[in-house]
């Protein structure tokens, strides 16, 4: 998926479907507007603060210890789900019959029935926003390499405002799919004049990192990434969105020495319709007329589900599977003992 006419590659690619846009349409055009939308898309640190990791909310708590394995079970079961067929932008009705569904499988599996009802829902919702959050952060860390600060001002000659403002409009720009050189999603080669379409290797590295590598992913305790035959399209368009998001919190703290006390949220009603232009994308690459467009595309998603599968395969899973109810148990005893009321269901 090389173009040595870059002009020409960009044109045949947008004429392949005229609706047909690759990646985040984002109109900002200046420094102000680039601003304004990192005030409005942030939150406070500690008002947002959960008390949940890998799903073990305050909801959560509340189940037995049967019902316990069996919602963890569903929880990662649905984000599986939402990553091989319904999507982060479902609908209502859709989410509700994965969750059902979901359940209904983990108490097939472990033969103690949970019924489905509002505290599920909510431990749900829970562990969705929690594994999103930890995605971002994650995303933050890679980030780092696109080296914003160096990009905007590589002698350190401007002030600290202008620095980070700079940085901000320079984020923008690359999150336009428009701006095909600067897309944070290709790599583009200056000395060959070439472009490979979703091929950046900062998209590689955190994709790979947080699936495959982190104790996060729910593949660590699924296993039906091996029945895929290559990377689900879904699953690299997720990572892209997280890392914009990454991206974003990155051009915000330019210049600064410490956290700032506002973070860019990557939430659902910001990233979701992201993620799904993305994907849409993704999906004309995956199937576009010219055979070096479609299968330069199918080549790295077959390289990532290569390079993935042999990271899990030399994984230690002991660790990450669900705990067996007799393991539960002694952890629920030990803790009592204890006074405390958290319960530590996986390695993080």
């Amino acid at each position: 998926m090389k173009f040595h006419r870059f002009q020409e590659f960009a044109q045949m690619t947008l004429a392949a479907d005229g609706s047909a846009q690759l990646g985040v349409p984002l109109q900002v055009t200046d420094i102000e507007l680039a601003q304004q939308n990192y005030s409005s898309h942030s939150y406070s640190l500690a008002s947002s603060a959960l008390s949940i990791v890998g799903g073990a909310g305050p909801e959560y708590q509340k189940f037995s210890i049967e019902h316990k394995a069996n919602v963890r079970r569903a929880c990662d079961l649905l984000i599986m789900e939402i990553i091989e067929n319904i999507g982060w932008g479902s609908t209502a009705t859709e989410f509700s019959d994965a969750e059902t569904e979901c359940l209904s499988q983990a108490s097939a599996e472990s033969s103690h029935i949970t019924e489905w009802d509002e505290r599920v829902h909510k431990t749900y919702m829970e562990h969705v926003q929690t594994l999103r959050g930890k995605m971002a952060t994650k995303a933050e860390a890679f980030a780092k390499n696109y080296d914003l600060s160096t990009a905007v001002d590589p002698k350190n000659l401007l002030p600290l405002f202008e620095r980070r403002a700079a940085a901000v409009a320079r984020c923008e720009q690359m999150l336009r799919n428009t701006h095909w050189k600067t897309y944070y999603l290709h790599r583009f080669d200056p000395v060959t004049n070439t472009c490979t379409l979703f091929g950046n290797q900062i998209l590689k590295d955190y994709h790979l990192a947080f699936w495959y590598k982190s104790s996060l992913s729910p593949f660590r305790r699924n296993e039906n990434w091996r029945m895929w035959e290559t990377t689900p399209i879904r699953l690299l368009s997720t990572s892209a969105a997280a890392l914009a998001c990454g991206l974003r919190r990155v051009a915000q703290s330019v210049g600064s020495t410490t956290r700032p006390s506002r973070i860019v949220r990557y939430s659902q009603e910001e990233y979701n319709p992201i993620e799904k232009q993305i994907f849409e994308g993704m999906e004309i690459v995956h199937g576009h007329r010219v055979d070096a467009i479609r299968l330069g595309f199918r080549e790295i998603l077959d390289e990532y589900h290569r390079e993935g599968c042999s990271m899990l395969s030399n994984a230690s899973f002991s660790s990450f599977y669900v705990p067996t109810l007799q393991q539960l148990q002694g952890l629920e005893e030990s803790n009592a003992a204890s006074g405390s009321q958290q319960y530590a269901l996986a390695s993080n």
